[in-house]
């Protein structure tokens, strides 16, 4: 085939490929469904590939469309569901249903009402509807004005010579005495369909026709009867269509195939995802974001009319937030709930107003009639959660959060972290909408609106969670899924967003769900029959469904078979020559990097070591992605000192040096004493201090600090000199020194549980225990002479070096992230990283590599959970990295994704080995270096191999 050159350069398919392995169809599912579902992943593939633009593809796309209708045409697997429908339409002889339909118009002479009643009693015996007939009615009609069918001029003779379609139906029914009688009598009516003449044809074809016609009354009629005692089905019964095979061609073990429920249409909505009160919100985001900063920092300011002054905007803050969050980009909606996070933490000083200012975010119920309410009520109750979880806040505050977040949960535990506090809202909300969707008319608005706030999550796997959570709180309502409601058009709609080719979330709960003993076989019968007909699952067939009243052994038979032939991309290993190196690719650059990181990983210092490691692991990610530039400029700062040694220089007595604040010890006091009586300019040289680049401060500035946190007359002095030793400074080690000189002339021993909380792990007896003095003071000398013995101030100089350079790294990766309105963390810094990584590695992924990476960041959630402390918080997501750089290498070489676990497993072990955790943190970075390495290696032979082949 002259297009498999393409296909091989394109999808690395071995030239002697089969058609079945060309499309990537696993043995046995070579069906048309299956075949359509294979074309169109291949096509995908073909369309993320780098040469998607050039004429290989389209030759690809031509080979790949070749080979589908191929196998198609030739009819290599039909599906059981092809034959079940072909039984019912008349071949080239007539089958039972036709000998019998046959039988009762001639026997009982033409149609009359004997007719329709015994017609009515056939279709009963077969298991079909009354669209059943008319569809076997319309066959013979049609096929005998063809020419084709078994009433022709070239197939009556034999048909009728032979009586074969006088015979009775073998198949035993109750109607089989009658049918004996039938048969007797339509002897003696067919001489004149014996002569193969003309006219023959033709009276046949209008009998039929007539026939046709008068059948589709019956059956609008039939519809409107209402069914005589102990005849018919009854109002209960659903409208089904029987697509089960016969009983012969079963599996061994296997279930009989389900009656399907009818579906006119599928079950679905549409109602307005973006309201025009939700777009003006959106437009007024940054208005009020800024508005709910200056709240903020109004409220830290300690005045008594603030909290009044600033009501109005803190409401319109929050009513522009909750209505319009899920419209925003990421950095505007997490600045406004950062923004309302910390204007309640501005109380800390003053809990009562705290308390009372937080009794304004109170969630507020989910209304249908008011769909806003479904975004409101879901962001108030994740500010809630972040409230109640964050140590900055008062105790009374955080008491009144969780007192709150029970109230609107009915007692749900509280998540901690933001993305976690977000999708429990979701959930409940979805719980509560679940509860009135039967009866609300306005239901569908808000379920919109919730579907668009689950879009929103950046992970698509949780997305499907959310969705398939609301589907199992709607099957808990316990409504009839054959009856059209509003409850089965939001199970429909909710099917329809499940991102069934995207992640295997949905496949997962879906078979769960056959195993669940809380879930009704007629739900699970409901569910079936919707993704038989829905376009995104035509994998799902009648085979698959369970049927309404099945035992848990044949649900769990159904799920076995719905697993085997779920689709899973099939892809083969890629050829060296398949291999696409990275953009304009430098062997001699990767070499000087080579270089670099041999040196760097015999450096003795292991702070200095992480620092510089960290730099070569974000020079290599430049590279592989086409950046050399910034590859260069990285290699090149590495001849600086990262972690520079800044002794303190003594101030020289004259004048202020606000530039040389935390450097220059001395310049901070003399202008802190300057403003002795003007306390509000204390405040802001507190807030200056606050904001300079170091990590320790000289004995001097040390002094006054610990002197204004403890001792000043000021009681908003006080609190600002607390923020500032506890936010800024906790491990410089002369301010606890100069904390312990200051302990006994405290003026509040409020501030002295509020240190020794935020910067020891001892706990202090009660205040007015006579040994609280003697235990507050043991736990800052303790403090302070840990402070003394450990190198703080350049393991957090480190800190920021990695920080820094995890945040550059994620920008390179993904260019589309927004950077966060505040310097992150070093764990956070981590977690965007590899979370940029993730979000890489998905565009264009194959089922497989799709579920690796799922399972990556379902680890990374649950160990982040367990972690103790920021350190191993920032261990766990460097192996999150490890393996993720592992699945890049395994899917660029095309090896077994496997190998990517294995080498996290052997890293986990050798860093349980070293004592130390900056220890082990420096060994993954290394890892990571020789995985780069041996990654730029093979781009170097695999360049030279090219080169080479063109030269000759």
């Amino acid at each position: 085939m002259s297009g498999l050159p393409a296909i091989t350069r394109i999808l690395g398919v071995d030239p002697g490929a089969s058609p079945a392995e060309i499309l990537g169809l696993p043995a046995g599912r070579e069906d048309p469904a299956s075949v359509d579902a294979a074309l169109r992943r291949r096509l995908a593939q073909v369309l993320a590939h780098d040469l998607r633009h050039t004429t290989d593809a389209d030759e690809a796309r031509a080979v790949l469309r070749r080979v589908a209708d191929q196998l198609k045409q030739e009819g290599v697997m039909e599906t059981a569901y092809q034959e079940d429908v072909a039984a019912l339409r008349p071949s080239t002889g007539l089958g039972q249903l036709e000998r019998g339909v046959l039988a009762v118009l001639v026997g009982e002479g033409g149609w009359n009402r004997k007719s329709r009643a015994r017609l009515v009693a056939v279709c009963h015996a077969y298991g079909i509807p009354v669209e059943g007939l008319i569809e076997v009615l319309q066959s013979l009609a049609e096929q005998s004005r063809s020419g084709t069918g078994p009433l022709a001029p070239g197939q009556r003779q034999e048909v009728l010579s032979g009586h074969i379609w006088t015979q009775v139906p073998t198949r035993s029914t109750p109607m089989s005495r009658i049918d004996d009688l039938i048969e007797g009598a339509a002897r003696h009516l067919t001489p004149d369909l014996r002569e193969p003449n003309q006219d023959t044809t033709i009276k046949l074809a209008v009998l039929f026709g007539l026939l046709t016609m008068i059948a589709l009354v019956l059956g609008v009629r039939l519809m409107f009867m209402a069914p005589s005692p102990g005849q018919g089905p009854s109002d209960a019964e659903p409208l089904v269509s029987s697509l089960g095979g016969d009983d012969a061609d079963e599996e061994p073990g296997r279930p009989a195939a389900a009656a399907i429920l009818q579906l006119v249409e599928y079950p679905t909505f549409r109602a307005d995802s973006y309201p025009g009160a939700a777009a003006a919100s959106a437009d007024r985001a940054s208005e009020a974001l800024a508005g709910m900063r200056d709240v903020a920092a109004d409220l830290a300011t300690g005045d008594s009319g603030a909290m009044r002054d600033s009501r109005e905007a803190w409401l319109d803050g929050i009513g522009v937030a909750g209505s319009s969050w899920p419209y925003l980009d990421a950095a505007l909606r997490e600045g406004l709930s950062a923004a309302t996070v910390a204007a309640v933490r501005a109380l800390r000083p003053d809990p009562d107003s705290g308390v009372e200012l937080l009794a304004t975010l109170e969630p507020p119920a989910a209304d249908p009639q008011v769909p806003l309410s479904v975004l409101h009520r879901t962001w108030t109750l994740e500010q809630l959660a972040l409230i109640a979880c964050d140590s900055g806040q008062a105790a009374e505050v955080r008491d009144a959060a969780r007192d709150a977040w029970s109230k609107a949960t009915a007692g749900l535990d509280i998540p901690c972290q933001r993305g976690e506090a977000r999708r429990a809202a979701l959930d409940y909300v979805a719980g509560e909408l679940a509860q009135v969707t039967q009866l609300a008319g306005g239901a569908r608005a808000a379920w919109e609106l919730w579907l668009v706030a689950a879009a929103r999550d950046p992970d698509p796997t949780q997305q499907d969670l959310r969705r398939f959570g609301a589907v199992r709180r709607l099957l808990e309502r316990r409504v009839d899924l054959s009856r059209d409601s509003e409850t089965r058009r939001v199970l429909g709609r909710l099917l329809e967003e499940v991102l069934w080719d995207r992640t295997l979330a949905g496949r997962d709960v879906l078979l769960a769900m056959h195993e669940d003993a809380s879930i009704e076989s007629s739900d699970l019968w409901g569910l079936g029959s919707m993704l038989v007909r829905l376009e995104a699952t035509s994998w799902v067939l009648p085979r698959h469904v369970v049927a309404p009243g099945a035992t848990m052994q044949q649900r769990r038979l159904a799920m076995r078979m719905l697993a085997r032939d779920w689709p899973i991309d099939w892809t083969p290993p890629q050829l060296a020559s398949a291999l696409v190196l990275p953009h304009e690719y430098a062997p001699d650059l990767a070499e000087e990097w080579s270089q670099r990181a041999s040196t760097a990983l015999a450096i003795a210092d292991p702070l200095e070591r992480l620092v510089v490691l960290r730099r070569l692991n974000e020079a290599a990610a430049a590279m592989w992605f086409g950046d050399a530039n910034r590859t260069g400029q990285i290699l090149d700062r590495l001849e600086e000192d990262l972690l520079p040694e800044q002794p303190y220089v003594e101030a020289d007595g004259g004048g202020s040096a606000r530039s040389g604040y935390g450097t220059v010890d001395g310049a901070w006091t003399r202008d802190f004493r300057q403003a002795a009586s003007r306390p509000q300019e204390r405040i802001e040289l507190l807030d200056e201090l606050a904001s300079s680049d170091e990590d320790d401060l000289g004995p001097q500035d040390a002094d006054t600090l610990a002197r204004a946190a403890l001792v000043d007359v000021t009681r908003a002095v006080r609190q600002a000199g607390l923020d500032v030793i506890i936010n800024r400074f906790p491990g410089s080690a002369n301010v606890a020194a100069a904390i312990v000189d200051y302990l006994s002339s405290a003026r509040s021993r409020n501030a002295v549980t509020a240190i020794v909380a935020s910067l020891t792990e001892a706990a202090l007896p009660l205040v007015d225990d006579p040994n609280w003095d003697a235990a507050a003071r043991r736990a800052l000398v303790q403090y302070a002479l840990a402070s003394r013995g450990t190198d703080h101030v350049r393991m957090d100089r480190a800190g920021r070096e990695a920080a820094a350079s995890c945040l550059s790294e994620a920008r390179l990766v993904d260019a589309s992230l927004l950077l966060p309105s505040r310097e992150p963390g070093t764990t956070e810094a981590m977690e965007m990283l590899s979370g940029a990584w993730r979000r890489r590695l998905e565009r264009g992924a194959s089922s497989a590599l799709a579920e690796a990476i799922s399972a990556n960041r379902r680890r990374a959630a649950l160990q982040r959970r367990d972690a103790d402390g920021v350190l191993q918080e920032f261990l766990l997501g460097e192996l999150d990295l490890l393996e993720l750089l592992a699945l890049t290498d395994a899917n660029w070489r095309g090896q077994p994704l496997g190998n990517a676990m294995q080498a996290r497993f052997e890293a986990t072990v050798a860093a349980g080995d070293k004592d130390d955790v900056i220890e082990q943190i420096t060994l993954i970075e290394g890892r990571l270096i020789r995985r780069w390495g041996a990654m730029f290696a093979h781009a170097t032979e695999e360049l030279e191999r090219r080169i080479m082949e063109q030269q000759q």
